[in-house]
């Protein structure tokens, strides 16, 4: 069922549709079985699949944030938006990453196993008797909404406010970091520079100044063998339009790649002086040592 559900939430997010719940697709596909046999395969048709609107609670995102593990998936959710949003111009709904990472090995079947067995199975009164504080602490709000005039929240409004709205202020970090990444990638391309930087030592340039040259980094044999294949992904590259017969010497490209790797500095330096400083690495607060003079 869960194989299933994540291939129709990647079928609506390519057709730009809003992603569901678990417990939407699955109430959704026990309305096609009701008049067949369990043991008779069920066809479904994604495009017309009547998927219901009502949500049940609690929802998986607020789980995982109160898991141990919550605040680094959901840091790591925030890259991924802003990178998404940024390359494909919409986002991701947090299930289909949250899958994603487990099949990508980032999240283990003992931290996911009990909250999908959780999530998604009470309705709003059911999830007060069962949530306690954090129906306290709704009613205590919506208390505080009621003397200033203001509409009442309900429950999965709430919830939301307690995990995923809280992804917003470092989605829109990552989002800008992005844009320039990108605008930085492009420029290399559009100079027919191949040199490959990652986002963590684009950020690293734009925080520190930190240039990092690939010889002095490296391992003598480790640089070299990484100067081959990088031989041979240019071989490749120019093989549709210097034809299968052209060939360069290791020193000449070693040369070249050098070269190549100067000038992709300058250009990253570049695109790091525009990231605004709001945006670079956080740096740790520095202890301050203090003397007593006596």
């Amino acid at each position: 069922m869960v194989r299933h559900y994540v291939l129709f939430n990647n079928y609506r997010y390519v057709y730009r549709l809003p992603e569901v719940q678990l417990s939407q697709f699955k109430r959704a596909i026990s309305a096609l079985t009701l008049d067949i046999s369990h043991t008779s395969d069920v066809q479904v048709d994604f495009a017309t699949l009547q998927v219901p609107e009502e949500i049940v609670l609690p929802q998986i995102h607020f789980l995982v944030m109160e898991s141990s593990v919550g605040s680094i998936i959901f840091e790591r959710f925030a890259r991924v938006m802003g990178r998404i949003k940024v390359q494909k111009g919409c986002l991701v709904a947090f299930p289909r990453f949250l899958f994603r990472e487990y099949h990508q090995g980032h999240v283990s079947a003992e931290v996911l196993a009990p909250i999908l067995s959780e999530c998604e199975r009470l309705i709003s009164s059911e999830w007060s008797k069962f949530y306690p504080l954090s129906a306290q602490q709704l009613f205590a709000l919506n208390e505080a909404q009621a003397r200033e005039g203001k509409p009442t929240i309900s429950p999965a409004t709430f919830l939301d406010m307690n995990s995923i709205h809280l992804v917003n202020d470092p989605f829109k970090v990552w989002e800008e970091r992005y844009k320039v990444y990108v605008a930085m990638h492009k420029a290399l391309k559009d100079n027919h520079n191949h040199y490959s930087v990652t986002m963590d030592q684009f950020l690293t340039c734009a925080s520190f100044g930190t240039r990092r040259f690939l010889k002095m980094t490296m391992d003598k044999n480790a640089y070299a063998d990484l100067l081959y294949q990088h031989l041979d992904l240019h071989l490749k590259r120019m093989a549709s339009s210097m034809g299968p017969s052209y060939s360069l010497s290791f020193v000449v490209f070693k040369t070249h790649f050098e070269e190549q790797e100067a000038q992709a500095w300058e250009t990253i330096s570049h695109f790091a002086s525009l990231l605004s400083p709001a945006f670079y690495l956080p740096v740790p607060p520095q202890k301050l040592a203090t003397t007593c003079l006596s």
